[in-house]
């Protein structure tokens, strides 16, 4: 899976869009081969708008657990939760500004 995180506003998410639509552009297909999960603080879980929005894209939204001290800035509280997506057998997190220019998986 790709991993990234979003903690802003939902007219900030535009960065999230343009890595999945890099991660698109430079796939083999036009798809990536793997999920692209976007982790989200605890306090997006009343804010349907936003995780509407990601799953539209196929995005797959994630809730970082609530359990995680709240003083961690969101980069490293998605980092830390990364290590519960034990339903995948590869992780590769990127930076949500990143632009991605060749396929990760070739």
């Amino acid at each position: 899976a790709y991993l990234t995180y979003f903690a802003g506003p939902i007219e900030r998410l535009w960065g999230v869009r343009v890595l999945a639509q890099s991660l698109r552009e430079s796939s083999v297909g036009g798809l990536p081969a793997a999920d692209l999960v976007v982790m989200l603080p605890s306090a997006f879980k009343a804010n349907r708008k936003v995780r509407t929005a990601l799953a539209a894209e196929g995005l797959l939204p994630y809730l970082i657990p609530s359990s995680l001290p709240a003083e961690l800035p969101a980069e490293l509280a998605a980092k830390v939760a990364a290590w519960a997506l034990t339903s995948y057998d590869r992780v590769v997190f990127l930076e949500p500004t990143t632009l991605v220019l060749r396929d990760p998986a070739a």
